[in-house]
């Protein structure tokens, strides 16, 4: 194991930002799993997998303020890795439609490009926003299959990657990297744009933001 910056960060208070009580409370290996996660973090090799707002939709009885994505975020590429992740989620959506995924892919990679860098985030995933079709069931189904298709996309990769070796120039990238990242939370990302704005706890809304970045 790594000494991890990470110990500069409360975890568990992450933890209670980002999950509901009834998950902590009944599903507790949810929040071991996160710790985990983010500790994993600190391996500049490890990829980093991004879904969200999956918990919402437990208790909802409609999905018009639904928000749903998966992206994987990297420090340093490898190109089957980011095969292997979107093969698994294309294989996931066609199960409801073959067009979802081309479509959600290219939502993703236009919500989450960076203008004044003029390139991505990171290497892409699916993005879908208000959806309602009309048919709660078929959306709903939908956005579980998104979020089962997140261990068998990511942790293979995780799995991969955070036994490989790593110098301090791949630090330096790593460390690069989450300063892209910082910038696109801060400057275009809707969901801090619209906690900020409405009074959310700002720690909240920023927890997602690296303790260490570096611009170059």
């Amino acid at each position: 194991m790594i000494s991890t910056d990470l110990q500069r960060v409360q975890i568990q208070d992450i933890i209670e930002y980002q999950l509901p009580a009834f998950v902590r409370d009944d599903f507790p290996l949810v929040g071991e799993f996160l710790k985990q996660y983010y500790i994993s973090q600190e391996y500049p090799t490890a990829p980093s997998d991004v879904i969200q707002n999956i918990d919402e939709y437990v208790k909802l009885e409609t999905l018009l303020s639904g928000t749903d994505e998966t992206l994987l975020d990297v420090d340093i590429e490898f190109d089957d890795d980011t095969f292997h992740f979107h093969s698994t989620l294309r294989s996931y959506l066609n199960k409801h439609d073959p067009e979802l995924y081309p479509k959600l892919k290219k939502w993703a990679d236009e919500y989450f490009f960076i203008p004044h860098r003029k390139r991505a985030r990171g290497v892409g995933g699916i993005f879908m926003d208000d959806r309602n079709t009309g048919d709660w069931e078929a959306d709903f189904n939908l956005t579980k299959d998104i979020g089962k298709a997140f261990l068998p996309a990511y942790l293979p990769l995780l799995e991969k990657r955070m036994v490989n070796e790593f110098d301090e120039r791949d630090k330096e990238i790593q460390l690069e990297h989450r300063g892209l990242y910082a910038e696109y939370n801060l400057v275009y990302d809707r969901g801090t744009k619209f906690g900020l704005a409405t009074g959310h706890d700002a720690n909240a809304v920023l927890m997602s933001l690296p303790p260490l970045a570096k611009w170059y």
